[in-house]
């Protein structure tokens, strides 16, 4: 759950300021560049496990040929996830072009500067 929230904190974080503050609309501009300040923070074991990096690799080792020893070759694949596993899937699949399929997953929108590596808008809105 430490990982969970380390990717999630900084970016319901920033909702919150927005929702709350007077004129919050003004912070959406740059709520991306401070959520990834307040992500520089984490500890190295904790980006190290962070799941997205896991799911990721495992991917991009499907996509390259995963189980040609076993006379199988992958040519899609699907992530998909639900809740937090669905704010996983959508990080993956931006991450290697992957389709993805998220049931109430929290949005990566706000937090996509701060993934390693990081996530263009553009991706979140295609995969």
């Amino acid at each position: 759950w430490i990982v969970n929230m380390q990717l999630w904190s900084a970016s319901g974080l920033a909702q919150a300021v927005k929702w709350l503050t007077p004129f919050g609309w003004v912070w959406e501009p740059i709520l991306p560049d401070l959520i990834k300040l307040v992500n520089m923070i984490e500890s190295k074991s904790i980006g190290d496990a962070s799941y997205y990096k896991i799911t990721t690799q495992f991917v991009n080792d499907v996509m390259a040929g995963y189980g040609k020893e076993f006379g199988k070759q992958f040519s899609t694949v699907r992530v998909t996830g639900a809740s937090l596993g669905g704010g996983l899937a959508i990080i993956t699949g931006a991450q290697t072009d992957a389709f993805a399929i998220a049931i109430s997953g929290p949005g990566a929108t706000l937090s996509r500067k701060s993934f390693d590596p990081p996530v263009e808008l553009e991706k979140l809105n295609t995969q």
